[in-house]
């Protein structure tokens, strides 16, 4: 007969159960109220502890403060008068006598000297200089490892120092009655903390109990079992929580019967319509659809429901999909209804067919977006039929277009010949190989002033036109003629092959052209706002003059500077009130500049100027005139007077850099640091940034400049 063994799967599943059943009793609430109780009691015992164990420590002090008293007094009364006389023989016998005190461990007495004349110890203490300072107050008690408390005091004759004392208490006495103490303490502690225990563990099954019919209450009822039993009700907190939990159940158990009746009302009238039905989450993901999807696609409901078949991915035929994903994005997005929106599938055998959608947006009691409901209707025999009608339409009307396209052409053709060259802007002459008119449109009279063009024919050109042949004729070269009142024209001729061996002239007006040339020019070099130069100008003269200066050898300053508080106007008062302080500001400094000052506005309310031939001295004067100026401008907004700062930075070439870029940059970070000092004008520093230099004279400069670094 063989002996059976337990497995060792059996005996692992069995660790496992139990590892899980007490995983699942710590988050229970009954061991939450046991281990709460259990550590508000365990917490009010040790405060009761501690408050007991200083208690004992103060006393212990208080008598410790006495007895230390009464020794000094002893000790003066017994050895004053043999220290008095010197008496030490007499001292050590009374120091001796002390010892039958059986409080005192150790006794040194010494004289006014300092010198050791006694010394008893009934132990090992023997004082060390950092014990020596130490005091009665100092020491604890209950954490103190010594067999006593050392003491110091002097002797005194009529308060003059005849000799000191050393002495040593004993804390045994005290020591044995902190540990009975201690022991009684803790015994209480421990039966107080194993009957709290109790209580509190009854409490938790008390409380517990019920809770847990609760629970296997719920998850019957979860499981659909709406007869389970609840705990009684009754007064307390937990009956009141049985009734409320049954009346939930009561209402539940209604709902969930009247939710059954609705879905299949629903399912009855979804599942027998005609139209491939479906619903769409909010997400884009297909929630629900009805059979008709298999009549059309062939694909059964469950398939795509468990996604074994993407709508998206395997039905809808991929030319389509993105537009149909685009469709689905706007509407849910949008919460939107369409209709109308016809696309391709792929059937389950492969073939194409098209469909029809309309769709509207569900909502539920609460009106909370629930997504989209589609119908789906086969458009396949319809769409083909539009197909093949389109198609026959196209191509008729792809004949016809053709026919008319001939027919336009050769319109066209013949209207061009007619009317070419009488629309002509431009003068336009035929010439024979004796220089006479064969042919001139009426430009080519209106440009030069002469009369109609049908009475110049057969009329030599150069007797017309004698400035033209001034030059030998050369072809396909442009030549200009200044006209009267400041006209421009151009001419030009070419050869025409034929029998003739003619020439053909082109003239053009170009007056316009010239003039608006002229104003873009103009315009790409001027600020729109202000009129004064812009950015593009001051790249193309800081160039220039630092060329100049470099060949010269002369120097050259540059000012850039802001406008502080402006962004203040324009949030606070509008663009427009910003607009009109640029324009003003620009009119004024345009005003107080001298010639050969020049002032550009580099954007937004940065602006520079430029000073050929001026040194550090000379900047500093402009720029002190500049800044005392914008911040004399008042501005009237709204019935308010406003008032504008600059922020200036100056750097002088060759002083400070070599070239236009470096230049810039320097004055640039000049401003910057001007701005950053409140809003003055500073001149650049390599070593310190810079120096500010509005609260000096100018005069001062030529000082100040010595400090600047190349």
């Amino acid at each position: 007969m063989q002996e059976s063994y337990p497995s060792p799967s059996a005996g692992s599943h069995s660790t496992d159960t139990q590892q899980q059943g007490c995983a699942l009793f710590v988050r229970t609430l009954r061991f939450r109220l046991i281990a709460l109780g259990f550590l508000a009691n365990l917490l009010l015992v040790g405060m009761m502890l501690l408050i007991m164990l200083f208690s004992w420590e103060h006393s212990t002090r208080q008598a410790l403060q006495v007895r230390s008293y009464e020794v000094r007094q002893l000790l003066q009364a017994v050895l004053q008068e043999p220290l008095r006389y010197e008496d030490y023989p007499r001292v050590v016998d009374l120091v001796n006598q002390s010892f039958t005190q059986s409080d005192l461990l150790y006794l040194a007495v010494e004289n006014q000297q300092g010198q050791q004349i006694a010394l008893l110890q009934q132990s090992q203490i023997i004082p060390s200089p950092s014990r020596q300072q130490e005091a009665l107050a100092s020491v604890s008690l209950l954490f103190s490892l010594s067999e006593g408390v050392y003491q110091r005091s002097v002797i005194t004759d009529g308060g003059k120092v005849i000799g000191q004392v050393s002495y040593v208490l004993s804390l045994q006495t005290a020591t044995a009655a902190l540990k009975t103490l201690l022991l009684q303490v803790l015994l209480v502690m421990v039966v107080s903390i194993l009957l709290l225990g109790l209580l509190t563990a009854l409490i938790g099954l008390w409380i517990g109990r019920p809770l847990s019919a609760l629970i296997r209450a719920a998850r019957a009822i979860a499981d659909g079992d709406y007869q389970a039993s609840l705990p009684p009700s009754n007064a307390n907190e937990i009956g009141r929580l049985a009734a409320a939990f049954a009346q939930m159940r009561d209402a539940l158990r209604e709902q969930m019967s009247t939710l059954r009746q609705q879905r299949e009302t629903l399912h009855a009238i979804a599942d027998y319509t005609y139209a491939w039905e479906m619903w769409l989450n909010r997400e884009g993901k297909l929630y629900w659809l009805n059979p008709s999807v298999e009549r059309i696609t062939g694909y059964r409901a469950e398939e795509l429901l468990n996604e074994k078949v993407r709508l998206l991915d395997d039905i809808i035929h991929p030319e389509d999909g993105e537009q149909v994903r685009d469709y689905i994005s706007q509407a849910i997005r949008q919460q939107s209804a369409g209709q109308g929106f016809q696309f391709r599938m792929r059937h389950r055998d492969g073939r194409i067919i098209w469909v029809i959608a309309n769709w509207q947006p569900l909502y539920s009691q609460e009106r909370r977006f629930l997504g989209l409901r589609a119908s789906l209707l086969d458009y396949t025999s319809q769409k083909q039929a539009d197909l093949a009608l389109q198609q026959a339409i196209t191509e008729l009307q792809a004949v016809q277009q053709e026919n008319e396209l001939h027919l336009r052409q050769a319109q066209r053709e013949q209207a061009r010949l007619r009317a070419l060259f009488s629309s002509l802007q431009v003068g336009v002459v035929f010439v024979d190989h004796e220089d006479r008119i064969v042919y001139a449109n009426p430009a080519f009279a209106q440009l030069w002033g002469l009369p109609p063009a049908p009475v110049l024919n057969q009329y030599p050109l150069p007797s017309l036109l004698p400035q033209l042949f001034a030059q030998p004729q050369v072809d396909n070269v442009v030549r200009e003629f200044e006209v009267d009142a400041g006209v421009i024209l151009t001419a030009f001729n070419v050869p025409v092959s034929g029998e003739e061996n003619g020439r053909l002239w082109v003239f053009q007006d170009v007056t316009d052209e010239r003039a608006y040339a002229e104003q873009l020019r103009v315009l790409a070099e001027r600020d729109t706002l202000t009129g004064i130069f812009n950015r593009r100008r001051f790249q193309h003269d800081i160039e220039h003059y630092l060329y100049q200066a470099q060949q010269q050898q002369h120097s050259l300053a540059i000012l850039l500077f802001d406008l502080n508080r402006f962004k203040q106007v324009n949030d606070t008062y509008g663009h427009a009130a910003g607009d009109q302080v640029l324009v003003e500001i620009a009119r004024t400094l345009g005003y107080i500049l001298r010639t050969g000052e020049w002032l550009y506005r580099l954007g937004g309310d940065e602006f520079a100027i430029l000073l050929p031939d001026a040194d550090l001295e000379a900047a500093a004067v402009v720029a002190q005139r500049v800044q005392d100026h914008i911040a004399q401008l008042p501005f009237m907004f709204e019935g308010q007077t406003c008032h504008v700062g600059s922020s200036i930075g100056v750097a002088v070439f060759p002083q400070h850099a070599s070239d236009t870029m470096m230049l810039t940059a320097v004055a640039d970070a000049a401003m910057y640091e001007a701005k950053k000092r409140g809003g003055q004008w500073c001149v650049f520093d390599a070593q310190q940034m810079s120096i500010p230099c509005s609260d000096s004279e100018p005069n001062s400069l030529k000082d100040a400049s010595s400090s600047i670094v190349d």
